[in-house]
């Protein structure tokens, strides 16, 4: 944290579009940011180095613009139903985050055959155009060796041939006569286009061209529908592809069978599940042969160690010729456990199947004082390998106060006592912490609640859930409720590590009882701490 991870890789971008001004352009590079906050935080230093912005995008961004017409979880509302204990167990988030899950999505999609592909009838003015068993015969009369997307794509042709046999048909029938028989003079010569009455051998010849206009207008949609081929409905697919895939042991079939069904629920109302975006959107990309952009060149993942496994290999396969820089400290996850680098960087290798991968290690924190990198780092299991920043300053503080009332109380003195230095940031676990503070500070100091879709960060008093802090720095930092019920074992690692190093100068930690055994335990001359008198 604060070692310069975001810098480094602005000024490699700034480099990369400087010496391959000739083969390179801006847009075609993407940053992945952690936050829209960051994005904003960030989108003036390239120009400042006289580059053009690059594109950035979140991963919900992402993922929504796949997604359309679908609400697609954010990585902020999963980390929020996490807290709620919701029916997706760590064992079987594990699974579909996998390498493996991914595998099973793609040889599943190069086995199916053509009986078992999920098509849906194509409707128009409510009745059925082409019907779902149509279409499964043209897929079964196609060779059995066919590529998926090679399949999908003479399907297509196929539906479009036999629309325009329709439209020849239908152009001469006695409705489109009469409708011929109304039209003015004007609109006669834009039917006609760039056509003229001196191209056709005969009046019959003009009227059936004229005639076949008013059709395909007519059937527009059904057109549209086979070109976007809507006709496959992948979300069904998908369905089968879970009802038949090999699961690990550990994960009961009634577990399975519930995980299913929280699915099918989740679609019909119009909703995905982050943990079912990258493989349904790997399902339909290998079924339908799209979803793949050859454009771009370069692709940088910030704050990577929140991305699963499943998500990185969509992502490249999404961007099949680019170049993939990954930036982010294991030791910063929010969403799992926390892991080496070099494990992170065996795993991905492993998953990604790439012949070169550079490791490249930042473990000088520049970002706080000495003593709060000492006391940040001391939470880690290996923590001894980053190097603090000659820079003094204060010893982190420990406030333990007894119940609510005493730590808001407490808590309003010492952002009060911080306001007329530094700008401060108020931290918590979750968003339902971060709106019990903001409804209690903002009646006695100007305070802003931060929200998933902020972009620019307001004067005065920030209050925001930690999540919302990733790659930004703050003057002082208080840590709302570090106690032994909120941060109980080795799992609030990365939290507790992320919150502590997102301040400059100044980190207060307020416990409401007794303080997280992960603090207590540090050497105790790391921080100063003071009791509440229990009287």
């Amino acid at each position: 944290a604060g070692s310069g991870k975001t810098s480094a890789i602005l000024q490699r971008i700034a480099f990369l579009l400087y010496h391959s001004r000739a083969s390179l352009e801006a847009d075609q590079m993407v940053l992945f940011s952690p936050n829209r906050l960051f994005s904003h935080y960030i989108s003036e230093v390239l120009p400042s180095l006289g580059e053009r912005n690059m594109r950035q995008v979140t991963l919900a961004e992402f993922l929504s613009a796949r997604f359309q017409g679908l609400t697609v979880e954010s990585l902020f509302e999963r980390y929020e139903s996490d807290r709620q204990n919701t029916q997706l167990t760590p064992a079987i988030r594990d699974f579909q985050e996998s390498a493996d899950f991914m595998r099973q999505v793609d040889d599943y999609c190069h086995q199916l055959p053509a009986d078992q592909l999920r098509f849906t009838n194509i409707v128009f003015n409510g009745e059925v155009f082409f019907a779902k068993e149509v279409i499964t015969k043209i897929a079964a009369a196609l060779p059995k060796a066919m590529q998926p997307a090679d399949r999908f794509l003479a399907i297509k042709n196929t539906l479009i041939k036999r629309l325009k046999h329709r439209i020849d048909d239908e152009a001469q029938a006695d409705w489109v006569n009469d409708i011929i028989d109304q039209l003015s003079d004007e609109a006669y010569h834009d039917l006609l286009g760039n056509k003229r009455r001196g191209d056709f051998q005969s009046l019959d010849d003009e009227v059936f061209y004229i005639g076949k206009q008013i059709v395909t207008k007519r059937l527009r949609q059904v057109y549209d529908a086979i070109y976007n081929g809507y006709f496959l409905d992948t979300y069904e697919q998908y369905n089968d592809f879970l009802a038949q895939v090999d699961r690990p042991n550990d994960i009961p079939a009634a577990q399975w069978e519930q995980r299913i069904k929280a699915y099918q629920a989740a679609v019909e109302y119009h909703r995905i599940a982050l943990v079912d975006c990258a493989p349904l959107l790997l399902l339909r990309d290998v079924l339908t042969g799209s979803g793949q952009n050859r454009r771009m060149q370069y692709i940088f993942v910030d704050e990577m160690q929140d991305y699963s496994l499943a998500q990185l290999l969509y992502i490249k396969h999404a961007f099949p010729l680019a170049k993939f820089t990954l930036l982010g400290d294991s030791e910063q996850a929010l969403f799992k456990g926390i892991e080496l680098p070099q494990q992170l960087l065996e795993r991905l290798k492993a998953a990604f199947n790439v012949r070169r991968a550079n490791l490249i290690t930042l473990n000088k924190s520049y970002r706080s004082t000495e003593q709060i990198t000492n006391f940040a780092k001391a939470l880690l299991p290996d923590g001894d390998q980053i190097q603090a920043f000659t820079r003094k300053g204060d010893l982190p503080k420990i406030m333990i106060r007894y119940g609510e009332d005493a730590a808001l109380s407490s808590l309003r003195s010492e952002v009060d006592q911080l306001q007329t230095t530094h700008t401060v940031a108020v931290l918590t676990k979750d968003l339902a912490e971060s709106k019990q503070v903001y409804q209690y500070l903002k009646h006695h100091t100007v305070t802003t609640l931060m929200t998933d879709s902020d972009r620019t960060m307001p004067q005065g008093v920030i209050v925001m859930p930690i999540y919302l802090a990733k790659g930004l720095e703050f003057d002082a930092v208080v840590a709302y409720d570090v106690s032994a019920a909120n941060y109980p074992d080795a799992n609030s690692i990365g939290i507790l590590y992320t919150i502590a190093s997102r301040a400059m100068h100044h980190l207060t930690l307020l416990s409401i009882g007794d303080v997280s055994p992960l603090i207590a335990q540090l050497d105790p001359t790391l921080f100063t701490i003071e009791h509440q008198v229990r009287v």
